[in-house]
């Protein structure tokens, strides 16, 4: 099918069920937002959405990856051995 006859069926059927317009690639964005957000590696996800590399990846969707406000430097104050 062609991509604009797609994107037509896809309006036609959200009408149909009564949801709100939005677009194919909003759908795109909400898989990757909650793969990340859900703690999804960054790799797994950047195959997932076909990219050859994760750095449209992370450019597009970093925000959405969980940081708890994580100090990842104390990690190194602690005993090597315990981190291995």
């Amino acid at each position: 099918m062609e991509e604009s006859e797609v994107r037509k069926v896809f309006q036609r059927v959200l009408q149909a069920a009564g949801l709100p317009s939005f677009r194919l690639d909003d759908l795109r964005h909400t898989f990757a937002s909650l793969l990340l957000s859900s703690r999804t590696p960054l790799l797994d996800v950047s195959q997932q959405l076909g990219h050859d590399e994760p750095t449209p990846t992370l450019r597009y969707y970093a925000h959405w990856i969980p940081r708890e406000g994580q100090s990842f430097v104390s990690l190194l104050e602690g005993d090597p051995a315990e981190t291995w």
